[in-house]
């Protein structure tokens, strides 16, 4: 199992949790987390969810949605593993960066023929210190991006398409610059004035960290 320092856990994760990996091809099992602070993140967090998972008529645009899904909620803050089936795959993958390593195992074990389940509704909190770490984790999350999809990819991981149109230039470009738009609308959706402005703030500092992914050797 593995938990974040971070992270105060739900009160209902014991007994939910654990039963997921009853099923034969679940070899991962987690439940979701939201931040603390501040308030706009956190209903940006939420919007995600009901975004891909729970009202897809909200954004049936997204081209990159199968790949969001398919990741969508895995962490590795409060994640419990059956043990023999990680060694099985030859253990957790390695990334330089660090991020993104929750992705590249969904992929991974994908590709054994087992699942990473996630229980939406078994939410625990993600202590935060404000917008800023917020800010800032956004911007280091777009570097460690582009190292995972080049192992995705050139590991042949992804057998069903779900990288399609996943960072690109022009999809850069195009998230940022559609940003204020798409702030406005979720600031509508979760009645909550102030992502209007976040939002557009972090992917300003998503689109700083593609320029900076630009510039890193990634080994291969």
């Amino acid at each position: 199992m593995s938990f974040e320092q971070d992270l105060l856990l739900s009160e209902d994760w014991w007994p939910r949790i654990p039963e997921m990996l009853d099923d034969s091809d679940v070899a991962v099992a987690s439940g979701v987390r939201f931040s603390t602070k501040p308030e706009t993140i956190r209903d940006l967090e939420k919007y995600v969810y009901r975004k891909y998972l729970m009202e897809e008529k909200l954004a049936p645009y997204l081209s990159n949605r199968k790949a969001s899904v398919f990741t969508l909620g895995k962490t590795l803050d409060n994640t419990l593993y059956r043990t023999e089936v990680i060694r099985k795959i030859g253990g957790f993958p390695y990334l330089s960066t660090n991020g993104g390593i929750d992705t590249l195992l969904t992929y991974t074990l994908n590709s054994h023929g087992f699942r990473w389940q996630v229980d939406p509704s078994c939410v625990s909190q993600h202590i935060r210190r404000g917008l800023k770490q917020e800010l800032n984790h956004q911007r280091w999350y777009a570097v460690a991006s582009a190292e995972t999809r080049q192992k995705i990819l050139s590991q042949g991981l992804d057998t069903e398409d779900r990288m399609g149109g996943f960072i690109t230039f022009k999809h850069a470009v195009e998230r940022l610059l559609l940003s204020p738009l798409a702030g406005t609308f979720v600031a509508y959706k979760m009645r909550n004035p102030m992502i209007a402005v976040v939002h557009p703030l972090i992917k300003f500092y998503w689109f700083m960290g593609y320029l900076d992914s630009l510039k890193v050797k990634i080994k291969k």
